[in-house]
């Protein structure tokens, strides 16, 4: 389990072998949310783009509506399996 979610609790993102988007700790509630991206298309193929954001430029802290409202603890029981 560990080396499962090491990439994506890693700071640094994609530059230093972590996840495009890390996990943060909430001291606040006590949880983890993810960083979110803001992703940056490639011109002809808008299906295919890249994170253009790093911590601590985290858009799904700062809208709702990244992400699905991750950073806002959204749909958090379903996501990663808390029931």
């Amino acid at each position: 389990l560990q080396e499962s979610v090491e990439i994506w609790l890693k700071p640094g993102g994609k530059a230093e072998k972590g996840a495009e988007a890390e996990f943060l700790f909430d001291g606040s509630w006590g949880g983890f949310v993810n960083c979110g991206c803001k992703y940056t298309f490639d011109e002809g193929h808008p299906d295919k783009g890249t994170c253009s954001n790093v911590f601590p430029s985290c858009p799904a802290l700062a809208d709702v509506n990244q992400d699905f409202g991750n950073g806002f603890y959204n749909d958090h029981h379903f996501h990663y399996g808390y029931h």
